[in-house]
Parts: C-alpha cells; structure tokens; sequence
C-alpha cells in the first residue's frame, strides 16, 4: 500500500509583545482599571511648647525643655488650677534671668493672662535680685489672684524668698531651698555680684570677735595679775583687742555699710507686709523675718523644707500624685529663663 504524505504540523500563532513599563512589569491590558495614584508619604507630627512671655508666644522653647513643659502641663491638671512659671537662668547674664523691673514689666503687660479673682500656683526657681522689684511681683500677684501658692523645685534665694513669702503655701520639692532675705548687689568695678548680707555680717562678726577676744584677755590677766585693779586689767584688755580688731574695721566703708544695712531692712519690711497680706497672724509676722534677715550667716545658706517649717512658713511636701512632675521640672531649673504660661502645639 502507497505510503501517505505526512501532514505538515501548522506554526503556533504569533502573539503581539507587550510593551514593558519603566518598573519592568507588564503595561496595561485594553480595558484593565486604571492603578490607584501613589499616596504621599505621611509626615511626622512634632509636639511643640511654648511659654507665653520668655520665649514668647511665637518661639517654641528648646527641645531640652519638652520634659520640663510636659511636666507643668501634667502638674496643672493634677491640681486643677492654672499654672504660672518664673524659671530662671543662673548665669544671670540678662535682666530677665533675675528679679528685676523689666520681669515685672513684662508680666503685668501680661497680666490678661491671669483670670482675675483666681488661685493660681507659680513654679519659681531663682537666685534673686531686687528686692523692690519682688515685693511688687507679689503685690501684683496678691492683687491679680485669689492667692498662690509657689511650687519650688530646686532654688528660691533671696528676693525668690521675699517672693514666697507673699504666697499661701510653700510647696517645696526633695531638694528644694529657700534662703535668708538678702539682696545681691553688682560691684561695678569687678562686675561681679556681691551680698549685702555678707556686708552687714562682717562688723557684726567683728563685734563678736572683738567681746571674745577681750574676754579671753580678762581671763588670762586674772590669772597673772590677781593684784591689779580690775579697771587696769580692762584698759590692758581694751587696748589690746583695740590692736587687733581696728585694722579690720577701718577697711569697713561706712557709707557703704550703711547703704547695705538700709537695704537689708527694707527685705524684712517687705518681708512682714506681704505675710499679713497673706493671712500670717501674730508673732509669725515678726520672728520669721527677723530670723530670714538676721540669723544666718551667708547668702548662700541653705534652708530646706524642714527648717522652713521650724521657721514658722506654711511649708508643705509634694504629695504623691504630683512628686513625679516636680522632680521633672527640676531637670533643667538654672539652665534656661522660662516665663508665663505653658502651652503646646502639634505641627
């Protein structure tokens, strides 16, 4: 039988290519849904805090300070009241880093920002300054308020005391300290601060030194000298201590003494008015300034919550609930002027 031609097995259709798009995968088939546009990417929301006088309401504070701002925010819903801050920089090289005119000014410019009539609770670090200028902070924050209390983190020294003198509670945080009512002055011939206490203590240590060392004298003649007169033996002791002490006190300036002297008792009349503003009653009024004005011996001597207590002030600690903040706050009290009311924004 013929053998059949075999049947030629027909070629596979050609399939039309497909563009490639710029990613490497495959174009858009005819009739296909068009891709969902690309979404933009999402920015980050930063938090930001202000203070309403230092800053200021258009400069945020320094990111360092972000725990102290969320600490005072914290703090003033814990206690429910509104929350004011005079934080201040030690290295004191603005006025606005001390207790001076232009912080007073500033904040009865402001003074809108305090609702009339309401307690308020004013978080304070400072090394002082003027004390006219303390006195008439708290005389404008009695006026302006209900009353406040002074919330103290590290440091309320000098006019910072006269200050809280004028509040209805000291609250003062495990490290905090008052000082004695004392002014610091700027010597304008080394432009370094000085202490009118340390002027008012040096002749009344030189007063002291000078009974002591005469009585020291006494006694040594007495025992050399049983048979001389007593009126002898005095003049011999006098004369001596006169030696020793007059060198001394002829460096003392009197007129400056005497400028010192007048302002430390300016302090303590400052000091009694703002406490029976307050509600101090009795002897209160009188001891507790006399003991800030007179008993201590250096500018820098520290009066913790204990002693304050002892004094005679309406000291309290933090309770539990607000402890935390308090101690946050501390973090960057010294480092940075802070001023007003605490707010926050998200950007």
């Amino acid at each position: 039988m013929a053998e059949q031609p075999e049947t030629p097995i027909p070629a596979a259709p050609t399939v039309p290519s497909v563009p490639r798009s710029n990613n490497g995968g495959t174009g858009e088939q005819p009739g296909a849904a068009a891709p969902a546009p690309a979404q933009p990417a999402t920015q980050t929301q930063t938090e930001v805090f202000f203070a309403s006088i230092r800053p200021g309401p258009d400069r945020p504070m320094p990111e360092s300070c972000n725990g102290f701002a969320k600490a005072v925010l914290d703090y003033e819903k814990a206690v429910e009241c509104p929350v004011y801050v005079l934080i201040q920089n030690e290295s004191r090289s603005d006025d606005m880093d001390r207790i001076s005119d232009l912080l007073v000014e500033e904040l009865i410019d402001s003074k809108d920002q305090l609702e009339t009539g309401k307690k308020i609770h004013l978080i304070l670090h400072t090394l002082g300054g003027d004390p006219h200028a303390g006195y008439k902070l708290a005389i404008f924050l009695q006026k302006r308020t209900s009353g406040f209390e002074v919330v103290i983190p590290v440091h309320a020294k000098s006019a910072g005391t006269l200050i809280t003198l004028g509040a209805t509670k000291i609250i003062m945080g495990d490290m905090a300290e008052l000082g004695p009512l004392d002014m610091q002055v700027l010597d304008t011939e080394s432009d370094l601060w000085d202490s009118a206490l340390n002027e008012t203590k040096t002749l009344q240590t030189l007063s002291r030194e000078a009974l002591l060392l005469y009585a020291e004298k006494m006694e040594v003649l007495q025992k050399l000298y049983k048979w001389k007169e007593f009126a002898t033996k005095s003049k011999i002791a006098t004369e001596f201590v006169n030696e020793m002490i007059k060198p001394l006190v002829d460096k003392i300036n009197a007129v400056h003494y005497t400028k010192m002297a007048r302002i430390m008792e300016i302090m303590k009349k400052y000091g009694r008015q703002l406490m029976k503003r307050a509600g101090y009653t009795g002897k209160a009024l009188q001891s507790v300034v006399d003991s800030l004005g007179d008993d201590y011996p250096d500018h820098s001597y520290v009066i913790d919550s204990r002693e304050a207590k002892d004094l005679g002030l309406r000291v309290e600690n933090p309770k539990a609930d607000i402890a935390p903040f308090i101690d946050e706050m501390r973090k960057i009290c010294g480092c940075v002027t802070i001023v007003g009311k605490v707010t926050s924004s998200v950007q």
